[in-house]
């Protein structure tokens, strides 16, 4: 296996992915949130 010559897991890999889908949904959302307000202070 390929992964394993770097060290890499397969289930780690896929944690990994799931924590930096969860992470930029909540910038997402911050974001879309700080949005409405940053307009109305122009």
């Amino acid at each position: 296996m390929l992964s394993s010559n770097y060290g890499i897991n397969v289930q780690d890999l896929q944690r990994w992915q799931k924590s930096a889908k969860r992470l930029f949904n909540i910038f997402a959302e911050e974001c879309a949130s700080s949005l409405p307000q940053a307009s109305h202070s122009f």
